[in-house]
């Protein structure tokens, strides 16, 4: 039999590499683990986390709002790839966000509360020195080559964007107009940007916004298609379900959009934050189509999900609504797929911190008991009906 532990170090290299191409991370990680010449024939993330090729890129966390223990689930948006992760480590910090590649990002629970950018499926975990912008829900994104390191949040609350390098002092900002449907457009304009300047490629998210709400088309959002260095521009009016869809260079100044017909085999899911999956590869979902979620009229803590078939230009209802109220899933069906990836688009996380600060500033006793006796009110006068 073979001694394995010898292989030459170019196979194992090319092993290591396929390994990488798919950003099965995990397995690269497993694969390095198995014996010391494999782990001196590759290169270790942990010493190189910037490296592009070791960043989690394809990645969802799609139990971010409904996991109860250390274990999350994740899925490959390209290759359709399930896995159960044990993360203990998110008990020492506060949750702030994920972002649509695979990234956590976190906060000290101790003041100044910086943030901190954890690659679940090796371990890597980047320590910032800036406090994190403290809104409730935060999408983000983390940007920049092997050379830089760029973390930036957006919130729609604030209309603001933020982003800040490892050794940033603090998050740099400026306004924008709902930015979180924007951030694969405009994230990549703030990598290794270490100034506090007004950056002027943010007017063009904000003139795109602009213009198609002179149309009277309630959404505005893109997804980011890695493969061609592009992003798909989705417009969405939810009354008469009018969707157009466009596409734009990641690095065009000008922001030129063109017309798109067609997606192929892929499947786009819209809300606060995009996703662009292959349908191919996942269950239930269908190539060429558009997800997204209508309000509720009764104005409850769900809505109804819609599929757009952009070959017929046709858009139909296709699930109830789907609860994110903890309290009011207990006693509802498990989430399928389906579910969970339109909960994923839709939900941005709540950042625990915000929440506790809040609760703070709330006296231990809103009313004094003693105020109450002034009224001397005689319960035995109350009439009651039968």
């Amino acid at each position: 039999m073979a001694d394995w532990s010898s292989l030459p170090a170019d196979l194992v290299n090319r092993v290591g590499d396929c390994f990488l191409a798919s950003n099965d991370l995990d397995y690269y990680m497993e694969f390095r683990a198995v014996c010391h010449n494999w782990r001196s024939a590759t290169a270790d993330p942990r010493t190189s986390p910037e490296e592009p090729c070791f960043r989690p890129r394809w990645w969802v966390m799609l139990d971010e709002l409904y996991s109860d223990d250390d274990t999350h689930l994740f899925v490959n948006a390209t290759t359709g790839r399930f896995l159960h992760k044990s993360l203990p480590l998110l008990r020492r910090y506060y949750l702030v966000t994920t972002t649509t590649g695979g990234f956590i990002i976190l906060s000290d629970r101790k003041p100044p509360h910086a943030a901190q950018v954890l690659n679940p499926f090796t371990g890597s975990l980047t320590r910032f020195l800036a406090p994190v912008p403290r809104q409730m829900h935060l999408a983000a994104a983390v940007v920049g080559s092997a050379d830089s390191f760029t973390l930036v949040m957006a919130s729609d609350s604030a209309r603001e964007v933020y982003w800040a390098d490892p050794e940033s002092d603090a998050f740099f900002f400026e306004v924008c107009n709902r930015p979180s449907g924007m951030l694969p457009y405009i994230a990549g304009k703030y990598a290794g940007c270490k100034s506090g300047s007004v950056v002027t490629d943010t007017d063009e998210a904000n003139k795109i916004i602009d213009n198609r709400r002179s149309a009277k088309l309630e959404y505005r959002v893109c997804a980011a298609d890695s493969a061609s260095g592009e992003v798909l521009v989705v417009s969405i009016e939810k009354g008469s379900h009018r969707i157009g869809i466009s596409k734009a260079k990641m690095d065009s100044p000008e922001g030129v959009l063109e017309p798109v017909t067609s997606i192929g085999s892929r499947a786009l899911f819209v809300g606060d934050r995009c996703l662009l999956v292959n349908s191919n590869k996942l269950p239930s979902i269908d190539a060429n189509c558009i997800y997204y979620q209508v309000d509720c009229p009764d104005g409850w803590f769900c809505d109804d999900v819609y599929v757009y078939d952009i070959n017929h230009g046709r858009a139909e209802r296709i699930a109830e609504s789907i609860s994110t109220n903890t309290v009011m899933r207990e006693n509802a069906h498990p989430l399928a797929l389906l579910d969970l990836l339109v909960s994923y688009t839709m939900n941005i996380p709540e950042y625990e911190l915000p929440w506790e600060l809040m609760l703070e500033r709330i006296p231990e006793t809103l009313i004094d008991a003693a105020y109450l006796e002034d009224f001397d009110y005689d319960y035995d006068d109350v009439q009651f009906g039968d």
